[in-house]
């Protein structure tokens, strides 16, 4: 098991209480986007979900699925994954 460490992206939180629509809508995702000030295609969310994976797809946002149970199946993510190790994080940010 491993650790990103990103505390400089933990700038604030965001609930339900933040926005009219909730997930599935993308909208608290493009909340998000608008309050770190970047556009949505340069986000990457990792769910473990198949409602927030799919309101972070419909934001445009890379989506990874890390499900939180193996019976949870998702609408088609961008990456599916069982550990976070899987991944390549830095080609992520080349």
């Amino acid at each position: 098991m491993g650790a990103i460490a990103m505390p400089e992206a933990l700038r604030f939180a965001l609930s339900r209480d933040d926005v009219t629509h909730g997930k599935p809508h993308p909208e608290p995702y493009l909340r998000a986007a608008e309050r770190l000030g970047v556009h949505p295609s340069a986000c990457i969310v990792v769910e473990d979900s198949p409602i927030g994976a799919r309101a972070a797809k419909a934001a445009g946002m890379i989506t990874i699925a890390w499900p939180q149970h193996k019976t949870l199946e998702f609408d088609p993510v961008d990456h599916l994954i069982t550990e976070l190790n899987e991944l390549d994080w830095p080609a992520f940010f080349r």
